[in-house]
């Protein structure tokens, strides 16, 4: 979720002495739909919108408050008793709520501070971003001419993201941080030319000339080139120099400060529940219980005698 465009002009105002009708609630879910537009630039590009195509994901702190602060006005249009909603739409009203509350409890933790996880991170998201980017017009070409050209900066606020969580202590684990150093001593050691970020120019439709579209690689090899990869050897020299020194020890993490807190948000986020961790790997427990015993119930009946 991103600010960037006007609440006003949506007419959502907080109000807190009136009930949601049914107007208001399709506009409330088109101006979430919005906001999670601008806070997942790439999904909104697949999904047609052509100025998400020229960006990437913005989670500078600044942009993360902002985005706090739209999610509670909003909140507050759909936090009053509903009037004349039906069933899917008292429902849509109750999941919109459930995915807000979320989104504003996990930003008390600071996420943002890890950017990254084992295998994938921010770094790979423009490669990955790539295999799915198709260059159909002239448009599509400088859109992604102006993507290549921003992972420099991209990179930064990340890069600042992971330097405040240094100074909390609230990093990834050692292996993790070794798996991202190899993963990004790869990329930055690439040919460019054989560079996943040429991948759209190999997609491209009939809006454009083959002599066209090998101009644009061209302009796009440049700036693997003389942007992208400099800023994945500076990349790879953080990683290497400042922020694995600083992997936390343990590996759970609940060995962070708040640690415990934030697991328990984990679950929650990922489970859809109530839960509690405890609960969760109860419940596991029993499951694998029961399914064995199904199994091994079907086993007797087969007169199965394998492994």
């Amino acid at each position: 979720m991103r600010t960037g465009w006007i609440w006003l002009a949506l007419g959502l105002a907080p109000a807190s002495s009136w009930a949601v009708t049914s107007a208001e609630l399709e506009q409330a879910v088109q101006a979430y739909d919005r906001l999670s537009s601008i806070q997942d630039p790439i999904r909104a590009g697949m999904r047609g919108d052509a100025a998400a195509l020229a960006r990437w994901p913005d989670d500078s702190p600044q942009q993360v408050t902002a985005r706090v602060r739209e999610l509670g006005r909003l909140r507050a249009v759909l936090d009053t008793a509903p009037q004349g909603l039906g069933p899917e739409q008292a429902l849509t009203r109750d999941l919109l709520l459930e995915r807000m509350d979320t989104a504003t409890e996990g930003a008390r933790f600071d996420e943002e501070r890890i950017p990254f996880q084992s295998g994938e991170g921010f770094y790979t998201l423009p490669e990955s971003t790539a295999a799915t980017t198709p260059i159909r017009d002239e448009a599509d070409a400088r859109a992604w001419l102006a993507r290549l050209e921003t992972i420099p900066a991209y990179y930064a606020i990340e890069v600042a993201n992971m330097r405040r969580g240094i100074a909390t202590r609230f990093t990834q684990p050692r292996i993790t941080v070794e798996t991202a150093v190899k993963t990004v001593g790869g990329l930055a050691a690439e040919d460019p030319e054989k560079s996943a970020l040429l991948l759209p120019y190999a997609r491209t439709g009939n809006g454009l000339t083959p002599k066209r579209v090998g101009e644009l690689r061209q302009e796009a090899l440049a700036a693997i080139r003389d942007a992208v990869r400099p800023a994945q050897r500076a990349l790879l020299e953080f990683f290497s120099k400042e922020y694995l020194p600083k992997a936390r020890p343990g590996l759970g993490m609940r060995t962070v400060p708040d640690g415990e807190a934030y697991y328990r948000y984990l679950v929650r986020f990922h489970t859809t529940t109530r839960m509690s961790p405890d609960e969760v790997y109860t419940l596991g427990e029993r499951e694998v219980a029961r399914i064995r015993s199904e199994m091994d119930a079907i086993r007797r009946e087969a007169a199965f005698q394998g492994t």
